[in-house]
């Protein structure tokens, strides 16, 4: 017996007789793909549960590293995967990712930097305490998929204070380290709080880090870039003059404060200030936009500040769109010149489209554009919630959630467009669909490949619970072209199942060359999951057999027609037809 066998999942080991029978007759309808990129993107989690809400780091080298709240077991862990330039998972990663924390109770919002030697941390906010209040933790990983040495198995405590800390934001320091900022309850009021860690894991600062600002009022939703000489800078959305405003800060490698006590004010203006984005200027300082209220309705500021903490465009922010209706959601991605590419959700047409505007280094609308913004995507139906990288020459990739009539799901749609305004060659206005399979696709990250490209990640439901996909794009709007080299023989075989088709129950026999993670599932023609029959981390070299009586995960019996039995081992997975009669 290879595995136990159970009333449910029968798993046993198969004489040598039936093998060579099954051998005359392999039914594998789809040979392992190495290194390429499947049209609808490449699964990077597909385990029980729910993966969602992913983010992603480019690795510099045409792929990603990608993390996400994963739901497999109970509560909410912290995953992480990483996919090459080729669509191969990286060697040394786990099929379904990487575990960086499974402590108890829900670990939530990652976010990722690079750690200066081809990996990765992850720092997120931590429930392990209980009560409700979460901390901040951070984790760091290889290159090839390991925990670092020295690190804990579920993080290090970046602030482990009483009362709430949230929202982390991450960069890297420079000098294989990386400082987190975050909001901090700790004196009864929304405060930010810093604290950096080394390659090692040691907290820098302090215990439970560094105040930021602690002003009347609260502070809060911190977000930061790299200050280019070892430290960070921090953006936040301040009411310490009762409206929500914009201010900033810059702190050094030692945790010291380089501008104005308190923070430097990036907008004033009456009312609110709301989502706060920013992005590095490639000189030192950064570039801030945001949702703004001054005049009673959404529109879109952004404002510059240099590494001084000068504001270097006009008080308050260059508007970049004022139009009547709502503007709001914005995401933008640096120009490589000082300015910016900003995208942001548009109702000027009664439904949601997606408008974007250039705002150059000197904080002018560059030239070609128009001022209230050029249409990204003004197709039928509702586009919603843009993500935004740089294309490296002047220009960016805008990625976005898709529901135009026709299709009766989320999908993910992108366009790149020029630093002049207009789609890039090769790409259609409106933009085309990156991933249209069944289920609805909800698209959060879009990051640079280094060579050209972008790579997005989103979740997605088209096997009936979400999972994390991935998909890279060139310059041009194509799946990129890769040469797949010889490689040894598939990991494993799959067998014709017998009988097929079934009326009761019927038998799938497949053979391992070496130790796998298994997976084995039925699904519908929609990709729907039917019923998990297998799940083994460490399944042995050998042959296997294993049942499946024609009933879904409740303990009913399928209806007649055709489904799809979907065999996974290690990175490599094959697919098989079965027919169901009644």
């Amino acid at each position: 017996m290879t595995c136990p066998r159970g009333p449910r999942n029968p798993v046993r080991a198969v004489r040598a007789a039936t093998i060579a029978l099954a051998l005359t007759a392999v039914a594998c309808l789809a040979t392992p793909v190495r290194a390429q990129w499947p049209g609808n993107g490449r699964a990077l989690c597909t385990a029980s549960g729910d993966q969602s809400y992913p983010v992603m780091l480019t690795d510099g080298a045409g792929g990603a590293f990608v993390a996400w709240e994963d739901r497999r077991v109970s509560g909410a862990d912290i995953y992480a995967q990483r996919i090459l330039g080729s669509g191969a998972i990286a060697p040394g990663w786990p099929t379904d990712g990487r575990a960086l924390c499974t402590a108890a109770q829900d670990q939530l919002a990652p976010v990722l930097a690079p750690d200066g030697a081809g990996g990765a941390f992850v720092a997120w906010e931590d429930y392990r305490a209980g009560g409700g209040d979460p901390n901040i933790y951070v984790q760091r990983i290889t290159a090839a998929g390991a925990i670092a040495a020295g690190w804990p198995a579920n993080g290090v405590g970046l602030c482990t204070q009483t009362d709430v800390q949230g929202r982390p934001t991450i960069v890297s320091d420079g000098a294989g380290g990386a400082i987190v900022a975050w909001e901090d309850f700790r004196d009864g009021t929304g405060d930010v709080y810093v604290q950096r860690v080394n390659a090692t894991g040691l907290p820098l600062w302090g215990t439970n880090g560094l105040p930021v600002c602690a002003h009347d009022g609260d502070q809060r939703f911190p977000v930061a870039v790299p200050d280019g000489a070892g430290g960070a800078i921090i953006a936040w959305q301040d009411t310490r003059a009762g409206d929500a405003d914009i201010y900033a800060q810059r702190i050094d490698g030692t945790g010291a404060a380089r501008w104005t006590t308190d923070g430097a004010v990036l907008c004033a203006a009456t009312l609110d200030q709301l989502g706060l984005r920013i992005t590095s200027d490639g000189a030192g300082g950064a570039i801030a936009s945001w949702e703004d209220y001054r005049a009673d309705n959404s529109d879109i500021y952004a404002q510059r500040i240099d590494s001084a903490g000068v504001v270097r465009w006009t008080p308050d922010g260059v508007a970049l769109c004022t139009d009547l209706f709502e503007q709001y959601s914005a995401a933008l991605a640096p120009d490589g010149a000082g300015g910016a590419l900003v995208a942001w959700n548009d109702l000027r047409s009664g439904l949601e489209d997606i408008y974007a505007q250039h705002v150059t280094g000197l904080g002018a609308i560059a030239s070609g554009w128009a001022a209230n913004g050029q249409a990204v995507c003004v197709a039928s139906g509702s586009q919603f919630d843009p993500r935004a990288a740089t294309d490296g020459a002047g220009g960016a990739f805008f990625t976005w959630i898709d529901n135009r009539p026709g299709s009766a799901q989320l999908d993910v749609y992108a366009l790149r467009m020029t630093g002049a305004g207009v789609a890039a060659s090769g790409w259609a206005a409106n933009g085309k669909p990156l991933c249209s399979a069944t289920g609805d696709q909800t698209v959060t990250a879009i990051v640079p490949d280094g060579l050209g490209g972008a790579v997005l990640g989103w979740f997605d439901l088209r096997s009936g619970n979400a999972d994390i996909y991935a998909l890279r794009v060139t310059a041009t709007g194509g799946n990129p072209t890769v040469a797949v080299e010889p490689g040894p023989s598939p990991n494993f075989e799959l067998f014709p199942a017998a009988p097929n088709p079934l009326r009761s129950q019927t038998w799938m026999r497949f053979r391992l060359a070496e130790p796998e993670h298994v997976t084995m599932r039925i699904v519908d023609v929609a990709g729907r999951r039917v019923r998990q029959l297998m799940d083994e981390p460490s399944l042995a070299a050998g042959d296997h057999e294993i049942a499946w009586d024609g009933r879904d995960e409740a303990g009913s019996r399928v209806p007649g027609g055709v489904y799809l039995l979907v065999l996974r081992a290690g990175a490599e997975s094959m697919t098989a037809k079965l027919a169901v009669v009644r």
